[in-house]
């Protein structure tokens, strides 16, 4: 994992986060932050929905909360897209992280 600082947006049902998904990887899971952006290997083929799902199933597990809290807000037929975790805070990301917008004057 690099050491790299993840961006989250603010979103009034909870967090917002932009994920770059490497389907039909050999490994499943979590590689890091790169440029703000997590990086996810999935297994699955970007067929039919099935890494989208994938990508919501390791999201609630690595986050400890349920696949329903996860949403995908735009991207669903890229590689590059936006996450919402549905109640969840910022404290509970287990990466490194700032508020988009925050900190800047």
């Amino acid at each position: 994992m690099t050491d790299e600082v993840l961006e989250v947006g603010p979103h009034p049902d909870g967090l917002t986060l932009t994920v770059r998904v490497k389907p039909r990887a050999r490994r499943a899971g979590i590689e890091g932050v790169r440029a703000g952006v997590l990086q996810v290997a999935l297994r699955e083929p970007p067929l039919e929905g099935r890494a989208n799902d994938a990508l919501v199933r390791t999201l609630a597990r690595t986050l400890g909360i349920r696949r329903q809290q996860v949403r995908l807000v735009r991207g669903e037929r890229s590689r590059e897209k936006t996450v919402l975790l549905c109640g969840v805070e910022s404290s509970a990301l287990p990466w490194p992280h700032r508020l988009r917008g925050a900190g800047r004057g």
